[in-house]
């Protein structure tokens, strides 16, 4: 018989016993910690605490508080004052902005943030310039109360504010040297307590005369004061300083620099160079391209403009092969005339070497308004007539006025590579393509837009599209305009004497009219060529199936093309 050591049995039945409680406990420590973790999620009190709504009333228009000197509210429109509304968590620091809310004239801010104890800054700007301040100081917020403050602003000091052509405190618009300058708008805000000041005096001190007037009455929004420089400058930079006072105290001071570029085309480059982004550019009189300044560069938004009754010139002559104007990535030109003066830009192309008049290159943008005409002169001698007025290459161009002609090889617009170009106004006319296709628009992987009283009349392809050419990945959207009088001349393959659309492009019609078309190879008014000899389309010829060609048009808008068949609309 084996003898039984019970000692070894006893601790082995102890170590079992030992190591099935450890298991246990371990388990119920397990569920333990996942009970604490559901409690917590499930708590009122879990996570960080919620955010509380905090109310600053401001006051009817932002008033400022004029208590100090026992004058009432200043009552500034709340469109005067820029506000900015910050909490200060005065436990670590943290700034969290306010939002704005204007609820007609009764300006208020609202802000989320943690309960804790803020002070709440309230500041007030003019153009940007320190007016009034006002601080509500250990401002308790919790998650129950209502947590409502009202902040009253008081201005800094007796303020007088200046500002030059709306705020922008830099150079003033270039001049030219023979030119009468125009004058400069200088606005003084003057917010000082009427019943002590005197009156104010303005003086402009420099190396250039000019005028202001002698007083400045209080006023808001502002007195404008009206530098006018001297007439016989030459090219300089002629730095100058105007001083505001009240004969006792100078209140504000501002250095001004006027800069005068010759008046040819590089001291129109050097302005556009040295102009403040925006700025508008009053060409006095006419100016000529010439091969040592061969384009116009344009990186930043410029407007060239002509004076009230006058009519300018701007010539690219024969010489000159390359573009005008070159405008480049973030840059944005807009011509512009007036009703009593036209800004006319004009060139002589000979010859296929020519380069588009306006190239419009990748972020570039053109605009052409009313009072602007583009227009290429014919030269004796000249052979397909140079390039296109506009060539726009994944830019745009938009033509709200003016007008386009004379153009003769490439049409008077030509887009491609993504290029964009919408006109709802405005007229191209007189143009051809003599090289193939499209002689008002041609339209090669871009889209171009059409609409209210854009008008495409009078001009003529060599082939194709005597007034629009889609094709390659076009879009041509028609919503309203006029497209007549155009042709595609040439007898064996002229196509779509209003619209010519290839394969691979697409023209929707919503509006407008396109009539007195002509194709000259065609017979029918629309048509699409799968199973038609010879090809046809007086108004709109499309190429290719499917048909990329739909007309919503209410009533004849297809009407009155030459050899016109009846009224039938694709889709």
């Amino acid at each position: 018989m084996k003898r039984i050591d019970n000692k070894a049995c006893f601790a082995a039945r102890r170590a079992r016993y030992c190591k099935s409680l450890g298991k246990t406990n371990r388990a119920n420590f397990l569920l333990f910690l996942c009970f604490l973790l559901l409690a917590a999620c499930f708590s009122p009190w879990a996570g960080d605490e919620e955010n509380a709504t905090v109310t600053i009333n401001l006051g009817p228009g932002a008033a400022v508080n004029r208590a100090r000197t026992g004058f009432s509210a200043d009552n500034i429109p709340a469109e005067a004052l820029s506000i900015k509304v910050n909490l200060i968590n005065k436990a670590n620091g943290n700034e969290i902005p306010a939002n704005i809310v204007n609820n007609n004239g009764q300006l208020s801010a609202t802000a989320q943030v943690p309960p804790a104890v803020y002070d709440i800054v309230v500041d007030g700007f003019v153009n940007d310039w320190p007016y009034a301040r006002g601080v509500e100081e250990a401002f308790p917020v919790t998650a129950a109360g209502s947590n409502n403050a009202t902040v009253t602003m008081e201005r800094l000091e007796d303020a007088i504010v200046l500002s030059v052509n709306k705020g922008t405190l830099l150079d003033l618009t270039p001049g030219f040297a023979t030119y009468s300058l125009p004058a400069t708008t200088v606005s003084v805000m003057d917010f000082r307590d009427t019943a002590s000041s005197l009156p104010l005096t303005a003086s402009f001190t420099g190396d250039f005369q000019g005028t202001l007037p002698a007083t400045v009455s209080k006023v808001y929004p502002g007195t404008e004061l009206n530098i006018t420089p001297d007439q016989s400058l030459s090219a300089g930079t002629y730095p100058g300083n105007l001083q505001i006072s009240d004969g006792t105290t100078v209140y504000a001071e501002l250095g001004l620099n006027f800069t005068v570029y010759p008046f040819d085309i590089a001291g129109l480059q050097a302005a556009i160079n040295g102009a403040p982004n925006g700025s508008v550019i009053e060409l006095p009189g006419d100016l000529a391209f010439s091969t040592s300044a061969p384009s116009i560069t344009v990186n930043k938004e410029i407007t060239l403009s002509v004076p009230s009754g006058g009519n300018v010139i701007l010539d690219r002559p024969a010489a000159m092969t390359s573009s005008g104007f070159i405008i480049e990535n973030g840059g944005k030109l807009t011509l512009e005339g007036n009703p009593s003066g036209t800004l006319t830009v004009s060139s002589e192309f000979i010859d296929s070497a020519y380069q588009p008049l306006f190239l419009v290159n990748d972020g570039g943008e053109l605009v052409l308004k009313a009072g602007v005409e583009i227009t290429n002169q014919h030269l004796p001698g000249a052979t397909n007539y140079g390039n296109s007025a506009v060539d726009v290459s994944k830019g745009i161009f938009t033509m709200t006025g003016g007008e386009i002609s004379g153009f003769r090889r490439n049409g008077a617009v030509s887009i491609s590579n993504g290029g964009n170009f919408d006109m709802s106004g405005g007229s191209i006319f007189n143009c051809s393509n003599n090289s193939n296709a499209g002689g008002g628009v041609r339209v090669i992987n871009g889209m171009f837009t059409m609409s209210d009283s854009a008008e495409i009349t009078g001009n003529q392809s060599n082939g194709r599209g005597g007034g629009v050419f889609v094709a390659a990945a076009g879009t041509f959207i028609m919503e309203d305009g006029v497209i007549s009088g155009n042709q595609a001349a040439v007898a064996s393959s002229g196509n779509g004497g209003g619209v010519f659309v290839a394969t691979g492009g697409s023209f929707s019609k919503t509006g407008g009219t396109i009539f007195g078309n002509d194709a000259v190879s065609d017979s029918n008014r629309v048509e699409n060529n799968a199973g038609n000899t010879p090809p046809l389309g007086h108004a709109v010829y499309v190429a290719g199936t499917p048909v990329r060609f739909k007309d919503t048009t209410a009533g004849p808008g297809l009407s009155g093309n030459l050899n016109s068949g009846n009224d039938t609309n694709w889709d």
